[in-house]
């Protein structure tokens, strides 16, 4: 999220919002660490009202460029697949577990597939996190990489956003 910003916005907005936010990191994270989700509900809170964005609207942007850091970083799993579908259906039996062998205090979401059609697949996404915004840009930009046109329907399993079904249907 710090990078985003920074790439975004400009260190003096990056800066801003740090000393803003009163972060208990003061801002300084690292790959592999583990922070605080006050952290990122505080960054986030600053950030909107110095740029007059909602939060959904920063997780969405943040989704971008996190998944493009994904394709640089691990383009080895995208490769893997031909299909958004294959590659969304492989999350938590295959690129979780990987992800974790990296970085072992990780904490991933949940993503339970189920195939329904040839054009239709399920997704229900689960976090403590509670960010469906943010898988939801994922999914998007997963149907970008794989160059496929796909209609996202998201219902509330739970209304705090910790269980969200995702119906992904080929156009």
């Amino acid at each position: 999220m710090v990078e985003m910003i920074e790439n975004e916005f400009g260190i003096e907005v990056l800066d801003q919002v740090i000393e803003e936010a009163e972060l208990e990191s003061k801002g300084a994270y690292t790959a592999v660490g583990n922070y605080p989700d006050s952290e990122l509900h505080s960054i986030l809170n600053v950030l909107g009202k110095i740029k007059g964005l909602s939060a959904q609207e920063i997780l969405m942007g943040f989704s971008n460029c996190f998944f493009h850091m994904l394709t640089r970083q691990y383009l080895v799993f995208f490769d893997a697949h031909k299909t958004s579908f294959e590659f969304l259906s492989t999350l938590d039996d295959y690129i979780h577990p990987e992800a974790l062998k990296l970085y072992p205090d990780a904490i991933t979401p949940g993503f339970r597939p189920n195939r329904i059609d040839e054009n239709t697949l399920e997704l229900v996404y689960t976090s403590k996190r509670k960010l469906p915004v943010l898988a939801r840009g994922l999914i998007n930009q997963t149907a970008r990489y794989y160059n496929e046109d796909l209609d996202v329907q998201e219902e509330l399993v739970e209304e705090d956003g910790s269980i969200v079904k995702f119906t992904l249907t080929r156009k």
